[in-house]
Parts: C-alpha cells; structure tokens; sequence
C-alpha cells in the first residue's frame, strides 16, 4: 500500500492546534498557554510558555505571527524564536484574524476591535451592532481588509453581522436561533460555515 508513514517523535500534551510552515518548520498550540516549535521535522521540539491558554496562533508569513492568549496579543517577528507582548484587553479574546502585517481583527467575548499598527492599538469596532451577544461572540473572518463576517448570540438570539467598509459600520445578515460557530471565507463570496 502506497502512502506516508509516521512514527512517532516525541509526546506533546493537550495539543489544539499543530501548523507547519515547511515540512521542517512547525508549531503546536495548546492549553496552558504552550506552543511548541520545531525546525527539523518534529524531530525536537522548543516550547515557549505564556500565561494562558492560547486561543489563535496565525501566521502572516513565514517569520510574523501573532498569538492570542488570554486577555493579551503577542507577535513574533523570526519565526516563533521569540515572543513580545503586544496588547491586553478587558474582555478573553475568542478569536482574531491578520490580513497583513499591519491590519487585523479580533472579537473578545462581547466586542469586535481592529488594528492598524500590527497588533499595538486597538480600536472598538461596534457600530451598527445592536445585538446583545451576552459574552458569546463566537467567531470572526475576514475575506480581505474590508469585507468580514461576526457571528454569535444567546441561544434565543444568534446574529451574524457582515463589513464591507473595513469594521466601520455591520449589518445584519443572519438571524436564527442556532449560532455559527465556525465561518471561512473561501474567496469574497463564498465562504464554509459550521
């Protein structure tokens, strides 16, 4: 039978989330704020070690990623070698999403911010939201700096909210009383949900 083998390299606990950026260089997230690196193939892993348990781990590039822990945003700028703090919010952090090095998007439990300076400041984004989420927004993405779709709710009340003017204003465009817990965009107009 044709096909890859695997063996087994070494033993990572409560693993959420594995990316490899090459077949050499990868990464795993998972709880108690761990993310472990590896540069040949998993052979050996690093682990760097925050605070919390880490929501997001996305990369922009090869050597830019951001990370989402907690209350708090942090940033590596050589390919997860090193870690620096960047922002800390009021509210967890449930999800963000960077479409470039400088401009991103997060949602906490109850609001949505973006930033323009790669992560430094954050401004609430809000307007036009009238849905009170009662700290269960559940997800966010973006098609491209402007269009980007929000979702979540109470179980009686679950809205998902679309931009097409970069956050500045949102509309309603779902309504229903099951929530959408995960939205991708594939391209500007069409997109999975689960």
């Amino acid at each position: 039978m044709a096909g890859n083998t695997y063996a087994r390299k070494c033993r990572l606990y409560s693993i959420q989330t594995s990316i490899f950026l090459s077949e050499s260089n990868g990464f795993t997230i998972g709880k108690y704020g761990k993310i472990y690196r590896t540069t040949d193939s998993g052979q050996n892993w690093d682990r760097y070690t925050f605070y919390d348990d880490i929501k997001q781990l996305q990369f922009v590039s090869t050597s830019l990623a951001f990370v989402a822990s907690g209350k708090d945003v942090y940033t590596t700028e050589d390919s997860g070698q090193t870690w620096k703090y960047l922002s800390t919010f009021e509210k967890r952090i449930v999800s963000l999403k960077f479409i470039n090095e400088n401009t991103g998007y997060l949602i906490t439990l109850s609001s949505v911010y973006k930033t323009t300076d790669g992560g430094v400041t954050w401004e609430e984004k809000n307007n036009g939201i009238t849905t009170n989420f009662q700290d269960n927004l559940l997800c966010i993405d973006f098609a491209d700096e402007n269009t980007g779709i929000i979702s979540g709710g109470s179980y009686e009340d679950t809205v998902t909210y679309k931009t097409s003017d970069g956050g500045e204003t949102w509309t309603s465009i779902y309504e229903d009383d099951y929530s959408i817990s995960t939205f991708d965009f594939i391209d500007k107009e069409r997109h999975r949900i689960s």
